[in-house]
């Protein structure tokens, strides 16, 4: 089975430019995205960080987030895997996890050293549920090296 991956990242939403708010681009930027995953019959969209522009974004920036969620309902899209980039909050982006997990959208940013944390970081895409087509290893690489520098320096 051949999988179709989008991938994006950098979207800075709720950002300005020079003063000026970029809302109509993010608007014009995800009608353009929408008829491309439509088009190019795109199966799994990876977004890899920086969604919002600031770690707090405002509720007209989630609302515009929550809205391009919710129009993928109407494209062939079964999966997207979120990572939390340096401009997000990785909590405040997974906080609404457990409803989006239920509708394909496996959203990943905090990052624990424990077994359960890095069990988290393998999603499975595509295939259907005991049957994935392939795994997203959904990584913050920054985050996960200073785990690993942490913990090099308690063995030390």
């Amino acid at each position: 089975m051949a999988l179709r991956i989008l991938h994006s990242s950098d979207w800075h939403l709720g950002g300005s430019f020079e003063g000026v708010s970029r809302r109509e681009d993010h608007l014009r930027f995800f009608e353009w995205l929408g008829a491309c995953l439509r088009q190019q019959h795109v199966d799994v969209m990876l977004l890899a960080g920086d969604i919002f522009d600031v770690a707090n974004p405002s509720a007209e920036s989630l609302a515009l987030w929550y809205e391009f969620l919710s129009s993928l309902e109407d494209s062939p899209v079964s999966d997207v895997v979120v990572i939390a980039g340096n401009h997000d909050s990785a909590a405040r982006l997974e906080a609404p996890a457990a409803v989006l997990d239920r509708v394909g959208v496996h959203v990943r940013g905090t990052f624990v050293d424990d077994e359960e944390s890095k069990e988290r970081l393998l999603v499975p895409i595509g295939g259907g549920p005991g049957a994935p087509a392939a795994v997203v290893v959904a990584v913050r690489v920054w985050v996960v090296a200073m785990a690993a520098a942490a913990r090099w320096r308690r063995v030390r």
